[in-house]
């Protein structure tokens, strides 16, 4: 098995997606990326923002602080961190965790995997 992607966590091959407590075949895989930390964040931006707006004259500055403080962290966090989801054969909704730069990096090794047959030849789709 040829590797396709290695940064000493994670590792795709042709054939599998290994992870450090699981391997996951890539035979017909599903694998999709999910943004659920940044909806989360951005949600919680609009409620912040919401409750500044209707309440700022009854807090003051140290609970805006804050408020403003664990917004401006979620935020941070939900542009930093992404979910792999991997729906594989007995591996149904598995979600792989890490850096957004890293998730996006397996994805494109994914698809680089299944778009190689077991020769290594890239498979020609013609359309007419």
């Amino acid at each position: 098995m040829d590797t396709i992607y290695d940064d000493g966590r994670f590792q795709i091959t042709s054939e599998l997606l290994c992870t450090p407590t699981r391997y996951y075949p890539l035979a017909n895989a599903t694998v999709k990326i999910r943004r659920d930390p940044l909806w989360f964040a951005v949600g919680l931006t609009t409620l912040s923002g919401l409750t500044t707006l209707i309440y700022s004259d009854l807090l003051y500055i140290s609970e805006l602080a804050a408020i403003w403080g664990v917004t401006g962290s979620a935020l941070y966090l939900g542009k930093t961190f992404a979910f792999l989801s991997v729906d594989a054969m007995g591996h149904n909704n598995t979600m792989v965790v890490a850096r957004t730069s890293i998730i996006k990096d397996l994805y494109q090794a994914m698809r680089l995997a299944r778009s190689t047959s077991k020769q290594g030849n890239i498979i020609e789709i013609d359309v007419e």
